[in-house]
Parts: structure tokens; C-alpha cells; sequence
């Protein structure tokens, strides 16, 4: 199977909650024990993006994600700032635990 997740290199995805939709079937993937394979030209920003969302998705740390991937890699992934900063954005969005509604507002 190919998924295709097309983003412009050293950027960020323009619509985050888009992104996370597309990443959703993949992270499922990966959580039933399928392997998938992540690249981009060099395997650093775009999949670094992609595979630290998926690990968050499947309960990974985004830091502890970061961290591992870039060791693997031998250097820091993602590749630039904002994309490190955009990363932990979404895996904060993609794994906030919806609060209940405090009865009182109701």
C-alpha cells in the first residue's frame, strides 16, 4: 500500500488537523503491527514529521520520539526549528485527552 503525504520541503504542513486525518490509517497500521516505511528525500524534516507524529500516535512521548528517531538518524530529525515546533503542536492536538464538561456549565 502507498500513502502519499506530499509537504514541501523544510516546511510544515498547512492545515495541522488535515495532516493528523491523513496520519490517522497509518498510525492504525502501525498499531496493529504492520510495518511502514517513511522517506523523503533525505529521511530528516518531512519524514521526521511523519514518523515522530506516528510514534506519539501509538503513545510514544513527542520527546522521547524526537530524541529516539534522532539517534537512529545521527542527527537531530526533525530537520529545522519550526518544524520540531510544529511536530510537538500536532502531537499535543493528535493526543489531547478530550475533558469532560464540568456539570455546572451544562
Amino acid at each position: 500500500m502507498f500513502h502519499a503525504l506530499p509537504l514541501t520541503d523544510l516546511a510544515v504542513p498547512g492545515d495541522t488537523r488535515e495532516f493528523l486525518a491523513a496520519l490517522g490509517p497509518l498510525a492504525d497500521r502501525v498499531r496493529a503491527g504492520a510495518h511502514v516505511a517513511v522517506h523523503c528525500r533525505a529521511s530528516i524534516g518531512r519524514s521526521g514529521i511523519i514518523a515522530v507524529l506516528l510514534l506519539a500516535l501509538n503513545g510514544w512521548e513527542p520527546e522521547a520520539a524526537i530524541t529516539h528517531l534522532s539517534a537512529l538518524r545521527g542527527r537531530a530529525i526533525p530537520e529545522t526549528d519550526e518544524q520540531r515546533a510544529w511536530v510537538r503542536a500536532a502531537a499535543e492536538i493528535a493526543t489531547r485527552t478530550p475533558q469532560p464538561i464540568p456539570p455546572e456549565w451544562l
